[in-house]
């Protein structure tokens, strides 16, 4: 038996000149809320399972912090967002973060 299997290459299609800091949105699976500032770190902002994760990456010098962006341009869900939309995510999943440490402050609805 013989099959045909399309071999594909990456392929630079376009350059984008990004400055940071530079908000963004990706993640195949969940919704990943994201900042990578001008000293290299990115903040990730995202929920799975029902809990709010922040995490921050450190990213060395322009070469890593260039690469990484080119790995979440190829994210099929990837869009630039606005400031405001990452801040309103940032605070929301701390805020939710505080209250599970103090569940006893959480208002009552």
């Amino acid at each position: 038996m013989t099959i045909e299997v399309k071999h594909k290459l990456p392929v630079t299609v376009d350059t984008v000149q990004v400055t940071l800091p530079f908000y963004y949105k990706c993640g195949k699976y969940a919704p990943h809320y994201c900042c990578m500032q001008p000293d290299g770190n990115l903040i990730e902002v995202y929920s799975q399972g029902g809990y709010w994760h922040i995490q921050v990456t450190p990213h060395d010098d322009e070469d890593e912090i260039i690469d990484r962006l080119e790995r979440e341009f190829c994210d099929p869900v990837y869009t630039p967002i606005d400031e405001s939309i990452f801040q309103h995510k940032f605070s929301e999943s701390h805020r939710e973060v505080f209250y599970m440490v103090n569940p006893n402050l959480r208002p009552k609805l």
